[in-house]
């Protein structure tokens, strides 16, 4: 029932995300995917959700099912997996729609670690190059995960479009 849930769900929301992520992205210019591949996109999106909605609700049904406090126990599953998905997810995910990279030893490297460390960011574990440029001429960063996990990850669009004090505004943004 999970999955059949998951696949309707996606397939009657299909045609307004094609056209938001799609359509709309293409007539102000800010896709370079084909159908074909915005489609592909999707159809991976929707196996990760397949995926991750077995993982956290089949133990969710089986301990409803065998404790009486139940929800305290789900609730704890809950937590574990909110932890999971922030420190681990990104690093097993982004891959499988982008390629990821680490960002050389330089000026840019140099700057963006100090706005971080200005920004209070301190033990990321990396900073990362996404290429989105194969896919959208949008400019960004963000950081995700926590403790080890945790990296900047940097468009390629935003390190080759940008001087480096923007790259560095934008990091200390994030």
């Amino acid at each position: 029932y999970i999955a059949l849930f998951v696949l309707a769900f996606a397939l009657a929301g299909l045609p307004v995300a094609f056209y938001v992520g799609h359509t709309r992205e293409r007539r102000f210019g800010m896709t370079h995917r084909t159908p074909a591949a915005f489609l592909r996109e999707a159809a991976k999106g929707t196996a990760g959700a397949l995926v991750f909605a077995l993982l956290l609700l089949l133990p969710f049904f089986w301990i409803s099912r065998r404790f009486a406090d139940w929800w305290a126990v789900a609730a704890a599953l809950f937590a574990a997996y909110s932890v999971v998905a922030t420190a681990v997810v990104p690093h097993l995910v982004l891959p499988l729609f982008y390629k990821v990279e680490p960002l050389p030893a330089g000026p840019l490297r140099q700057a963006v670690e100090e706005a971080a460390g200005r920004a209070g960011l301190r033990g990321f574990a990396n900073i990362v190059v996404l290429r989105e440029s194969s896919k959208s001429p949008r400019a960004n960063a963000f950081v995700h995960g926590f403790g080890a996990t945790r990296r900047v990850v940097l468009y390629d669009t935003l390190v080759t479009s940008f001087h480096p004090r923007e790259v560095a505004f934008t990091v200390a943004h994030e």
